[in-house]
C-alpha cells in the first residue's frame, strides 16, 4: 500500500559477481557502464538500465525513484521498483 492504494513492488535478484557501491551511483545514467574490466560481454550500450528506470518511473506516474538497487560485490544484487495504481482507492475500512 502507497498512500492508501494498492501497489505492486518487482524486483529482480541474481547472485552474479555483484556492484561496487562506487559503481552503482551512476548506474542509471544513459551510457553508464560498469568497469569494462569485469564484462564478459563488451556489446552493450549503456542505454538498458536508463530507459528500465525511466519506464519505471514513467508506469508509476513519477511517484517513485525509479529502479532502486541492493548489492554486495561478489554477492549478486537485487534491482526493485515499486508501481502504484492510480485507478484503485482502497475503502477507509482498510486502511
Amino acid at each position: 500500500m502507497i498512500n492508501g492504494k494498492k501497489a505492486i513492488k518487482i524486483l529482480v535478484k541474481d547472485s552474479g559477481i555483484g556492484i561496487k557501491p562506487s559503481d552503482s551511483k551512476n548506474l542509471f545514467q544513459m551510457f553508464a557502464m560498469v568497469d569494462s574490466s569485469r564484462k564478459i560481454n563488451k556489446s552493450g550500450t549503456g542505454f538498458g538500465l536508463y530507459i528500465s528506470n525511466e519506464l519505471s518511473k514513467y508506469l508509476s506516474h513519477k511517484h517513485n525513484k525509479g529502479i532502486q538497487i541492493s548489492s554486495e560485490f561478489g554477492k549478486g544484487s537485487t534491482f526493485y521498483f515499486t508501481l502504484e495504481n492510480k485507478k484503485y482507492q482502497m475503502p477507509e475500512v482498510l486502511k
